[in-house]
């Protein structure tokens, strides 16, 4: 909104906001961030959106294909504010920067709200702030439990870390806290608003394990895996069990006569990577183009190729040293 326009589509006609509809460019001088690193806060944070938030329109909360990978735990902070966030050790960075993507609101990532940490400094010309270099510390966020539950009704966490997001049945969610609920199953109820479905469940106490899975009347409304470290289950297949029996949900893995998709990698078709590497040896393929034709992927808006290639070449190289 501004003086000119107020609401609609912006540029949609092609027009910026200047007399005659064209750009105008300004001669600036650099000016470095406001915000310095220090010994207490080494890291540079910049944010922005991965692929499938461009791809998806994911700042919406609306699409059913947006991942959330488990990974370690870590407590991101600075004078702004604190963030919990799943991290993942990667060279695509340079040394010293940290990246976090943006749009996860409180409704949508508990303690995950990543412009919490970006300081109120602005561009003076554009008004833009200092999205791309924040300061921030780093920290293992030390969790007393982890979990991953799927379910057809919104679930409502209470834990400082929670992480959520829509599945074509209802929603999936990863949660973590500092302390060990007391009873599972009131827990499990209570997090998706089920007081009184039929309850399976499978708890031990001494290992801090738990798997609950509830349904009414014989059909999967939501299941619930928990433990002390991160949780190793299929999150694909369970979130394909919702709105079915779901009598093998509490294994957390599909059958041996259920192939298991593995995480979705081309998000245009649901493609997963397990359905994709198994393309890849039993058909032999040895080209991106290839995989298109067998399983689809990469064929809609191609921005999936670059990692069917390193599927690819992983897969090649794993053969070539059998």
């Amino acid at each position: 909104m501004n003086a000119r326009k107020s609401g609609g589509r912006f540029f949609g006609d092609g027009q910026l906001f200047t007399p005659d509809g064209t750009a105008r460019m300004l001669p600036l001088t650099h000016r470095a961030p406001v915000a310095q690193t220090t010994r207490q806060h080494p890291f540079r944070l910049n944010t922005g959106r991965i692929r499938d938030q461009w791809h998806l329109m994911t700042r919406t909360g609306k699409s059913a294909r947006l991942n959330i990978h488990p990974a370690h735990l870590v407590q991101v902070s600075n004078p702004p504010g604190t963030a919990i966030l799943r991290a993942l050790i990667t060279d695509r960075v340079q040394p010293g920067q940290i990246f976090a993507p943006m749009h996860w609101t409180d409704e949508h990532s508990a303690g995950g709200r990543i412009n919490a940490l970006v300081a109120g400094e602005t561009d003076p010309v554009s008004g833009q702030p200092e999205l791309k270099a924040a300061i921030a510390h780093v920290a293992p966020y030390p969790a007393a439990w982890y979990e991953f539950a799927v379910s057809t009704s919104t679930p409502a966490p209470q834990t400082p870390y929670a992480a959520k997001t829509r599945t074509s049945a209802g929603w999936r969610i990863e949660l973590a806290d500092l302390t060990t609920p007391a009873d599972w199953e009131t827990y499990a109820r209570t997090l998706v608003a089920l007081p009184d479905a039929t309850a399976l469940s499978v708890i031990d106490a001494n290992r801090r394990l738990a798997r609950i899975a509830l349904r009414d009347h014989g059909i999967l409304q939501a299941a619930l895996f928990a433990g002390p470290s991160r949780v190793t289950v299929s999150r694909d297949q369970l979130v394909a069990l919702l709105g079915q029996s779901g009598d093998t949900a509490l294994a957390g893995r599909p059958g041996a006569d259920v192939p298991d998709p593995g995480p979705t990698l081309c998000a245009c078709f649901g493609v997963g990577v397990n359905t994709i590497l198994s393309a890849i040896e039993q058909g032999g393929l040895i080209s991106v183009a290839q995989i298109g034709t067998a399983p689809s992927a990469g064929t809609n808006c191609g921005s999936c190729k670059p990692e069917l290639a390193a599927l690819l070449s992983r897969s090649v190289l794993r053969e070539a040293a059998q």
